[in-house]
């Protein structure tokens, strides 16, 4: 879960507690990159973007539109 804060229209969120692993196979699963460390959100004009990353490796934007 994420805490965030709004500035500038940007909703920019930081974890509440470290990632914790669960399910019945999470002792034998390796994930494939660490847990998101920001998420930041902001609309532009009918999108909406997120960003996240883990904090190194792992940036990635998404863009997200609603259907009608």
């Amino acid at each position: 879960s994420f805490t965030g804060t709004l500035d500038n229209g940007v909703v920019v969120a930081l974890p509440e507690k470290d990632a914790e692993t669960i399910g019945a196979d999470a002792g034998y699963c390796d994930p494939s990159h660490r847990a998101d460390r920001i998420v930041a959100a902001k609309m532009q004009g009918e999108q909406l973007v997120l960003y996240r990353t883990d904090g190194n490796a792992y940036p990635e934007t998404i863009t997200l539109t609603k259907q009608p």
